[in-house]
């Protein structure tokens, strides 16, 4: 196999890993895939990217002959299928753009992608984080933690890692699995509030990571609520 086919091949591979990785619909998709499957989708979407390349080429082949030129004489490129690769990326760079920036951001990729995951540890992460719910969290070692979610439960490089917590309440379960809530964050923010502490450092002070592994179970939590039903009432 000659060296331009060799370019070729990795020309491919590497144009559809990189639109793959940078486009935000597939971004946190492919984290799901294996070392074959992103292989496989990464030739897939590299080929593609070839073919609107090739199609760009040959419809404006004049308007490009001194890009040709260029990337011979500066580079040794000869091959007109890596010059078509090129002419590709350039135009999936440009819908990446356009897509990440007007169609569908970040945070509205990870929310609508956790909606069709439709977990439940995860949905409801969600909630806190935009409705300014309160959950509570059991962990393995019994200790209990009632906040809000701060950061997105959805991590760059692994699903549900970790993520952020404002802690409003904190205690264990005892013995009949019942909360024994024995910290009252709310007294603390109130304190430093008046000494002049914004929200921004309070939350930066006392935010806690919790690895999702660790919950046992995690439910909305309603202070009112549980005040009619528990006889450990939360002063």
């Amino acid at each position: 196999m000659s060296p331009s086919n060799y370019s070729l091949i990795f020309g491919i591979l590497t144009s559809g890993y990189l639109c793959l990785k940078f486009w935000n619909y597939t971004h946190y998709r492919i984290i799901k895939f294996n070392s074959q499957e992103l292989f496989l989708a990464s030739g897939a979407v590299g080929t593609a990217i070839l073919f609107v390349g090739t199609f760009l080429h040959a419809l404006s082949d004049g308007i490009f002959h001194y890009l040709h030129i260029f990337l011979k004489i500066s580079i040794g490129i000869e091959n007109e299928s890596i010059h078509s690769i090129i002419l590709g990326i350039g135009a999936c760079y440009l819908f990446i753009i356009l897509y990440n920036n007007f169609i569908q951001n970040r945070d509205q990729t990870v929310k609508e992608l956790i909606r069709q995951n439709n977990d439940g540890t995860s949905l409801m992460l969600l909630n806190s984080m935009t409705k300014t719910r309160e959950l509570a969290f059991t962990l393995s070692n019994k200790k209990v933690y009632i906040g809000l979610v701060l950061t997105n439960p959805f991590s760059t490089y692994e699903e549900n890692k970790s993520f952020q917590i404002l802690p409003l309440l904190s205690g264990y379960r005892d013995e009949k699995g019942e909360y024994d809530l024995t910290t009252v964050y709310s007294t603390i923010y109130d304190k430093l509030k008046e000494e002049g502490v914004s929200e921004e450092d309070r939350k930066k002070l006392f935010s806690i990571s919790l690895s999702v592994k660790d919950i046992v179970t995690c439910s909305y939590f309603d202070l009112e609520t549980y005040s009619k039903f528990s006889t450990k009432i939360v002063n």
